[in-house]
């Protein structure tokens, strides 16, 4: 259940975790070298 006070934001990503489609491209060439700021933006 989500609190009234937080962002809209906060309720598209419930846990400050990224994604595991995001984690496993982190590991890649091309996710080490992009920023990875999509939800903590």
């Amino acid at each position: 259940m989500q609190k009234k006070s937080e962002p809209a934001a906060t309720a598209r990503y419930p846990r400050r975790r990224p994604p595991t489609a995001v984690i496993e491209f982190s590991k890649t060439a091309a996710g080490r070298s992009f920023p990875l700021l999509a939800w903590s933006a």
